[in-house]
């Protein structure tokens, strides 16, 4: 499965305003497949994730149920996690990434990218 096609399912599964962030958009940039992609999504992560795993034919797990992130297993070896926009909007988000260069988002709707 390639990220694309991926995001094509997701689309329309994740709630409005949701971005992928981190190495999954490096990789994409580079041509490489991830294994792992993370979304910022607005609303609770906790709330659809379990539908979302269903309907993709993964499974659900809570990571922190302080912070409200959660991942789903996918067949194949690949994970999606999902984490909430905190207050601070998507930037607050990238600032806390552990490296520069995976302070990056991308707009599932319009594609647009977010590089402080």
């Amino acid at each position: 499965m390639y990220i694309d096609d991926l995001l094509v399912q997701l689309k329309p599964l994740l709630p409005a305003g949701s971005f992928i962030v981190g190495g999954a958009v490096r990789d994409k940039i580079l041509g490489a497949t991830p294994k792992d992609m993370d979304f910022l999504v607005s609303g609770d992560p906790f709330g659809f994730g379990g539908s979302l795993a269903q309907k993709l034919n993964g499974f659900f797990v809570p990571l922190d149920s302080d912070r409200r992130i959660a991942r789903i297993v996918l067949r194949g070896g690949y994970d999606i996690d999902l984490l909430p926009i905190p207050p601070g909007g998507v930037m607050e988000s990238l600032a806390e990434r552990d490296f520069t260069m995976n302070a990056i988002a991308q707009d599932i709707e319009s594609g647009a990218l977010t590089d402080p």
